[in-house]
């Protein structure tokens, strides 16, 4: 299964002073999704692949400035079509350890600069790292680390370039502004809403998804909008 917390680790393998900003992402679940979400803030040149013709529908929907492809990420005449070799970071992030390495082989051979893979299987890191993946990643891991930042009282910053976002958590408590209201909608301009947990129970929000009383909400912020995203979680009697 994909894991949010993974996204934020991939962010920070890119950086603002990239010459030309083209990037590939393979595979259109939550990490890719959510991976390419904060990337079109930052104006680089996205391409996803995905192979599911209909989740390739709903992520043109919710990534305007991605160029959506119907395809298989290790399709060679594909890749090649679309010019990965000239891709400044390709990121293989499928749900299968398998494409993922053999898709981030092709990427290498056929020029692409830098080569960032998601890998399910923490024992194969070291292995993909060997056949020449500039970074692999384990979301287990990832989210290992960031349960373990939370434990000791820590924050959560992720810094992306210049930038630093932060991954709030917030609880929408009775009479706070956001109840009943299309949450990803609400939110303002430099933060992303990542995750709803509500009963316990992970929910990965979509277009139309609404926030409940008690709900426990993760989203990721610049410092320039924290006061705007925690003034939807205060009361419409503070207002």
């Amino acid at each position: 299964t994909c894991d949010t917390k993974s996204v934020p680790k991939l962010r920070s393998m890119i950086h603002k002073d990239t010459a030309s900003h083209k990037v590939m992402i393979v595979g259109g679940g939550v990490v890719g999704f959510y991976l390419a979400k904060w990337l079109e803030k930052m104006d680089f040149d996205l391409k996803l692949v995905e192979i599911d013709n209909e989740r390739c529908q709903e992520l043109a929907e919710e990534l305007p400035d991605t160029l959506i492809l119907n395809g298989d990420g290790t399709d060679i005449s594909l890749i090649k079509a679309e010019n990965v070799g000239s891709m400044d970071v390709v990121f293989s992030v499928t749900g299968f350890d398998e494409k993922n390495l053999l898709c981030s082989l092709l990427a290498k051979q056929l020029g692409a600069e830098k080569i960032v893979a998601r890998v399910d299987r923490s024992d194969y890191i070291n292995l993909f790292e060997m056949v020449g993946v500039d970074h692999a990643i384990s979301p287990g891991m990832v989210t290992v680390e960031a349960v373990l930042r939370l434990i000791r009282g820590g924050e959560d910053v992720i810094v992306i370039g210049k930038d630093e976002a932060e991954v709030l958590e917030l609880r929408a408590e009775k009479e706070a502004k956001i109840l009943g209201k299309n949450a990803a909608e609400k939110m303002p301009k430099g933060a992303i809403l990542g995750m709803i947990m509500r009963g316990g129970q992970p929910i990965i929000p979509v277009a139309e998804t609404e926030v409940k009383d008690g709900d426990r909400v993760f989203i990721l912020a610049l410092p320039q909008v924290l006061s705007k995203v925690k003034t939807l979680f205060s009361s419409e009697r503070s207002a």
